[in-house]
């Protein structure tokens, strides 16, 4: 069960957006396919 936590570890290239960052509006499409997240998941950062 620690796959979720080590996902979210593996890919810090990628640089997922935290909430209440709000400067994902250019590339938190490309951030959400590269972390292989629904756009929807990754609008919510926004």
């Amino acid at each position: 069960m620690n796959d979720g936590h080590r996902a979210n570890e593996v890919q810090p290239e990628a640089q997922i957006p935290t909430a209440g960052t709000g400067v994902v509006e250019v590339s938190y499409e490309e951030l959400a396919e590269e972390a292989g997240l629904p756009q929807g998941v990754v609008r919510k950062y926004y």
